[in-house]
């Protein structure tokens, strides 16, 4: 068997396990019936994320989550990471300590299986050294997403991606500076991802005669790059009613501000794959994580072409009405994304005219 089609049936195999809403690498195999698994999972998560901030905290969080918890991922993951191996990790507070009057509102919980999803925003005010960021004394509110994988009732993992751009143009500072001048860049991880028309192909071979695999299929072709004739290809526009929110919404905002947006995704990455590694069902609502990879081959929004690769990370929460697909709201690591094009983080705070 020749390598080529070696690799492409182990990506068939893995797909398979995406389209049952499984995440490839963490997510544990579970019965066929996962409702009354999947509420008990939401009350979990749920319980604990309102005991965040009270005096019942750390006994919640003691029932809840596994003594081998592992965070795969943090909130401010591009800050965090910055800040090791340097004099700014030396001046960093614990987040209870920079944020003393945070408060989490959860927004949206769906699960599937053993996974469950909280789409929140975090509120709060600065009154402590923040990776590295001095006390600044303001306020901001950003959005967040945090997914936990749960087993016998306790959660074993969690990744987490907050809007750290949103975070720092509220703070009015960029991400501060190493001693060394060098970005220190997270790894992207996932290497269990499938591409989108791999997952769209088998989905077309194992059809099923249920709404939300019609909803798979929708979301699916519209990430694919070649989907086959009859499905809505990325080039004919929108497949949805609604766009709440662009997947890198502070790159498109910064291009649209300095009248740079003919530069965009499309033309910097004309060989853009979208990889995903979580496809979860819950009734009306889809979620996704995908990682957008690609060379950068033209400018992107002003910034110089690298001819570089690419690798950052996407989520997505979609809304569907019956088979109707109504809203969509993208999600991207614009620090990441920044961080690898070598852009400098003057980049988002440009000169007002």
């Amino acid at each position: 068997m020749s390598a080529m089609i070696y690799k492409k049936q182990i990506c068939r195999y893995l797909a398979a396990f995406l389209l049952i809403g499984f995440a490839c690498f963490s997510a544990p195999l579970i019965a066929a019936d996962t409702t009354p698994l999947k509420e008990q999972n939401k009350a979990i998560v749920w319980k604990y994320l309102n005991s965040i901030g009270t005096k019942d905290q750390d006994s919640v969080a003691a029932k809840t989550f596994s003594k081998n918890y592992r965070e795969i991922r943090a909130e401010f993951e591009n800050l965090y990471y910055n800040t090791q191996e340097s004099k700014l990790a030396q001046s960093a507070e614990p987040l209870s300590q920079a944020i003393p009057d945070r408060k989490d509102e959860i927004e949206l919980l769906i699960s599937e299986g053993n996974t469950v999803v909280v789409q929140y925003r975090i509120t709060g005010t600065h009154m402590g050294n923040l990776y590295g960021i001095p006390a600044t004394g303001k306020t901001f509110n950003i959005d967040s997403f945090s997914i936990y994988n749960l087993v016998d009732g306790k959660i074993v993992d969690g990744w987490h991606m907050s809007d750290e751009i949103a975070l720092l143009r509220q703070l009015g500072t960029p991400m501060p500076a190493r001693e060394d001048g060098q970005y220190r860049i997270p790894p992207t991880g996932g290497e269990t991802a499938i591409a989108a028309d791999d997952i769209l192909a088998t989905l077309l071979a194992n059809p099923e005669d249920s709404r939300e695999y019609r909803n798979k299929l929708n979301v699916a072709s519209r990430k694919a790059n070649n989907p086959p004739p009859g499905y809505m290809k990325k080039s004919e526009g929108l497949s949805y009613d609604k766009s709440l929110r662009k997947g890198f919404q502070h790159l498109t905002d910064i291009g649209n501000e300095t009248n740079q947006s003919h530069l965009s995704f499309g033309l910097a990455f004309s060989d853009r794959v979208d990889r995903l590694d979580y496809f979860l069902v819950d009734g009306d609502w889809i979620f996704i994580r995908f990682r957008l990879t690609a060379v950068n081959t033209q400018s992107l929004f002003g910034l110089p072409p690298t001819n570089a690769p690419v690798d950052a990370w996407e989520l997505a929460i979609m809304k569907f009405d019956d088979e109707r697909w109504r809203t969509a709201w993208w999600f991207g690591d614009d620090q990441s994304m920044l961080m690898q094009l070598g852009g400098p983080q003057s980049f988002w705070f440009p000169p007002k005219s």
